[in-house]
């Protein structure tokens, strides 16, 4: 029988494929982790994956923790090493809860942002983040090439042009399309963005994932209080699934699509419900 050592060797190696350096050394730190404080497979159970994945005082870790068990479980069930998958979870205080209730910007906060932003591409970029959920290193690598079926779909996930042109990896090692149509501005960013010969060969004409946060992190400082103090620019995701569920009423199962999860489970953590719009659907 396989160890849970030669098992987590083999997941990495696959993972290494796809995965961009800094993610390589999340995933090597956190299965050394697991590796610690599991001794066989029979140990990768609920109660122990839990306790593995909170024993961290900080939310951001308990996520990324999980975030990595959870993947290396639904490896080990697709390669037969286990039988069928393993829920965990991530316990929050109060406080954690109350934090990441208020990191979400709604479309009323949004049109306030932007009206304080003078740079025409910023503009764009916080458009795309809000409205598409785009990650910061998609919105930097996004090529023309990238835009697909008469400029309706945006091709999130294409292996062959990502590798071909440069080194960066996706996220996801599937082909997802993208709806670019929704709502009319977003699509003509993309139109602009197409036309124009930009730099880096890039849509944006940014080359840095490291800069483009600290742009937008200098101009998420005109968000009102508390909201200013800690929001960054992956929260954009997290305000993209929030505004389609809470605002538009879209389907879950559209959202999850839209944010190219792979499961169901990963798309709530991102959402977070709004008491108003809870209300509303319960109205008459």
């Amino acid at each position: 029988m396989i160890t849970l050592e030669e098992l987590s060797k083999n997941y990495l190696k696959y993972k290494y494929r796809y995965l961009a350096d800094n993610s390589q050394r999340a995933y090597d730190q956190n299965m050394r982790f697991l590796l610690e404080r599991c001794e066989s497979i029979n140990d990768l159970t609920r109660p122990n994956l839990n306790n593995i994945i909170n024993e961290s005082g900080r939310l951001k870790t308990k996520n990324l923790r999980k975030a990595v068990i959870d993947n290396f479980i639904e490896w080990c069930v697709k390669e037969g090493h286990i039988n069928e998958s393993i829920e965990t979870e991530v316990y929050k205080t109060r406080a954690e809860k109350h934090e990441t209730n208020i990191l979400t910007m709604s479309e009323y906060q949004l049109q306030v942002l932007l009206s304080s932003v003078d740079n025409g591409l910023i503009r764009d970029i916080l458009n795309i983040g809000f409205y598409m959920g785009l990650r910061i290193n998609e919105i930097v690598h996004c090529r023309p090439s990238w835009i697909v079926n008469e400029g309706k779909f945006l091709r999130v996930g294409d292996l062959y042009i990502w590798n071909l042109q440069d080194e960066f990896h996706p996220k996801s090692q599937k082909e997802h399309d993208t709806p670019i149509a929704i709502p009319s501005k977003v699509k003509r960013i993309f139109e602009r963005g197409k036309r124009k010969t930009q730099k880096y060969d890039r849509i944006f004409g940014y080359n840095s994932d490291s800069t483009l946060r600290q742009h937008l992190k200098e101009h998420f400082q005109a968000l009102p209080k508390p909201l200013c103090n800690n929001f960054t620019a992956h929260h954009m995701r997290h305000s993209c699934i929030s505004y389609w569920l809470n605002e538009k009423r879209v389907p879950v199962q559209e959202v999850q699509r839209l944010a190219r999860h792979a499961r169901m489970e990963t798309t709530m953590r991102y959402y977070h419900p709004d008491n108003e719009a809870h209300l509303d659907a319960f109205s008459g």
